[in-house]
């Protein structure tokens, strides 16, 4: 394909569960656009049409710093298309939060996390005033643009195609992968979490890389959605948890999941408290809307709209004298240095960091670096990240011990009791002193002495043997 309409196909993007996406130029206004071309199996549904052009006039409406803007929307030959804002950091290269969290070994720093989930939560507050749910909020949703932020694409965009269509094409995805789990609330004493990928074969001539994006969309789904319900506001919400799960440790929340904090010493364990409430069983316990959300992120991280949730430190080091860490470095740098940081707890070999530097250099806008700001910004972040870890190990090992003490506390109480009995049980059975009359135990007394003796043994050896594993 190389014209759709007034646009010049330039290459292609890119493909998902709603179509394959281009890169083109419009012939008249000399402008480059992305075009979302859109399943063509859906222009078989007669309703279709009228629900393309119903909520392409919503969406075209969305006006935010924060969501992708589209410009236009039109039928060509039976083909459905978008055209939206073209989103990059460089402006040759579109650059997904997926793949830069590739890049950086599947995870990312909590201050990069903390950032990303602000600058998402405000796009989504936004949409649901003019009562548009995203339904699809997942990092390949989520576009890094040069300015420091990031962008949301493919609003409503599940509405435009239909539930049902998403539903069928999920279910055919999900049949063709390998170990898809349910999606769980943590439960305590719970082991770590696998996340299950799946996608690798395909159903119904879907691409792999749909395939994989369908079995994706079924991971960020709320429960109330996997069970056939509708998708609110608050499902958006339980997705931005999933993603700020998989942000902070690699994998989805599957499961029995962890903690943050339990599952990484060196994340915070406000994080813990944020991330429970968004993927909340029940919609009705979770945030009550994006703008709490971001209250809770803002008064956890001190971040804010486009602010970096860390240190704004000036310092000799910057080529950039008296100008801040964001000014002087692209979003990409700063990213990948965090999770260099976090990823390594502080601590790494000048091996190491020369490949990082020359893995920075060459992405896009970031080849004129100067390498001082970057070491500079790395030994900084570097110097934070074994402080904060010191102080977390120190805090963990004080409750370790302090839950210790607490369990032999419950060891030398049971002891007492169980000698207690002993004492009673043996004065059961002793004749009475002379003059008395003699008092006979039954053996079904006896018995159950004995029984509630032992019992208690056992208890008492379990409970030493948790204190063994503790201390160890």
């Amino acid at each position: 394909m190389k014209q759709l309409g007034q646009y010049k196909i330039i290459g292609k993007l890119g493909a998902g569960a709603m179509g394959e996406v281009y890169l083109a130029e419009h012939q008249l206004l000399k402008v480059m656009r992305a075009l979302k071309v859109l399943p063509g199996e859906l222009s078989a549904s007669g309703s279709f049409r009228e629900r393309f052009l119903a909520e392409g006039q919503v969406l075209a409406r969305l006006r935010h710093p924060h969501i992708v803007q589209v410009h236009d929307m039109d039928i060509v030959d039976n083909i459905y298309y978008i055209a939206m804002e073209f989103v990059s950091p460089d402006g040759k290269h579109a650059w997904s939060l997926d793949k830069l969290v590739a890049r950086t070994g599947g995870r990312m720093a909590p201050g990069g996390t903390a950032r990303v989930l602000h600058q998402v939560g405000e796009a989504i507050a936004y949409a649901h005033t003019q009562q548009v749910v995203h339904c699809d909020i997942k990092p390949s949703n989520i576009l890094v643009v040069r300015d420091n932020h990031v962008c949301v694409s493919d609003f409503g965009l599940s509405k435009v195609v239909g539930q049902s269509y998403l539903e069928q094409s999920i279910k055919a995805s999900l049949a063709a992968s390998i170990g898809i789990e349910q999606t769980r609330i943590p439960e305590s004493g719970s082991g770590s979490a696998q996340a299950s990928i799946g996608g690798k074969a395909t159903l119904g001539g879907k691409s792999s890389a749909q395939a994989a994006s369908l079995v994706g969309t079924y991971h960020y789904m709320p429960p109330e959605v996997q069970e056939g319900g509708e998708w609110t506001p608050r499902g958006d919400l339980y997705s931005v948890g999933v993603l700020a799960y998989v942000l902070l440790l690699g994998r989805h929340p599957v499961g029995r999941w962890k903690n943050p904090s339990e599952a990484d010493p060196g994340i915070a364990t406000a994080w813990d408290h944020i991330i429970n409430k968004l993927l909340a069983e029940n919609p009705e316990d979770r945030f009550a809307d994006a703008a709490e959300m971001n209250a809770a992120i803002q008064s956890s991280f001190h971040t804010g709209s486009d602010r970096h949730p860390t240190k704004m430190k000036t310092g000799p080091g910057l080529s950039g004298k008296g100008k801040s860490w964001e000014t002087v470095l692209p979003e990409t740098a700063r990213f990948l240095i965090e999770h260099f940081v976090y990823a390594r707890q502080g601590e790494w070999n000048n091996s190491d960091v020369r490949e990082l530097i020359t893995r920075i250099q060459q992405m896009p806008g970031c080849t004129n670096i100067p390498k001082k700001d970057l070491e500079a910004f790395l030994e900084e972040e570097g110097g934070a990240c074994r402080i904060e870890y010191k102080r977390r190990k120190k805090q963990l090992e004080e409750e370790e011990e302090y839950r210790r003490l607490k369990l032999q506390e419950e060891i030398d109480r049971g002891r007492e009791e169980l000698q207690e009995t002993a004492r009673h049980i043996k004065q059961e059975m002793k004749i009475t002193t002379a003059g008395a009359p003699k008092k006979k135990v039954t053996a079904k007394e006896g018995c159950w002495g004995c029984g509630c003796l032992v019992l208690g043994l056992i208890v008492l050896g379990a409970l030493a043997g948790c204190t063994a594993m503790i201390a160890l």
